[in-house]
């Protein structure tokens, strides 16, 4: 538990994006390099290190890129590192209804926006009419993307959801109900935060209920 005084300046590495800055989570790529995702200033924001803590500076513009997705308040959660490099992001979009929708963004291994998923990269998917915050991903064998969050449906409680999309960004409209399955568990609030693929291919979501 000591730390490593080899990474960063003695163990540890700060950085200042915009001035308002949050860390959700974080993935290591192949090669060592570590991911970073973060809401900067209301945008998803990818930060990339190398493995003795300094800034990756050919990814994005001096190691980080901002990604604004429906104009308001954004905010990412989760990210996914595909086979073929591309990284993917989740979280939440406000849309023009000042609802949340569930958020997906894709990047190339260099941080540029990968222009062949969704529209220009992004993908956003309202399930409710109301609030959809997106906050865990996994990647399955055939490339589709599982997403999962709570949603909000019945006044103020809110539901597990578990999206599914296709390796360009549509929605699989052979899982569940569209695309989709919500789960009610006590007809209050049921956060779903975090999923995993079991090796039969079965999904595991976790949260609160």
């Amino acid at each position: 538990g000591s730390l490593d005084t080899t990474f960063g300046a003695g163990g540890w590495v700060s950085t200042d994006l915009m001035g308002d800055d949050e860390a959700a989570a974080i993935a290591i790529q192949p090669d060592g390099k570590i991911l970073l995702v973060c809401t900067t200033v209301m945008d998803f924001a990818l930060v990339r290190y190398h493995s003795n803590g300094e800034l990756d500076n050919t990814f994005g513009t001096d190691g980080w890129v901002r990604t604004d997705i429906l104009g308001g308040d954004d905010k990412a959660n989760a990210l996914a590192i595909q086979s073929d490099g591309r990284i993917v992001v989740v979280g939440k979009a406000m849309n023009s209804d000042y609802n949340y929708d569930f958020a997906l963004v894709r990047y190339q291994e260099n941080g540029d926006l990968d222009l062949g998923f969704g529209e220009n990269g992004k993908v956003t998917t309202d399930l409710t009419n109301q609030h959809d915050m997106a906050r865990g991903i996994a990647l399955q064998p055939d490339g589709k993307i599982i997403v999962v969050g709570p949603v909000k449906r019945i006044g103020f409680f809110h539901d597990f959801a578990v999206a599914r999309y296709a390796n360009d960004g549509n929605l699989d409209t052979l899982f569940g109900a569209g695309g989709w399955v919500f789960t009610d568990f006590y007809v209050n609030h049921d956060f779903a935060n975090a999923v995993i693929l079991q090796p039969d291919g079965r999904i595991i979501v976790a949260g609160a209920a």
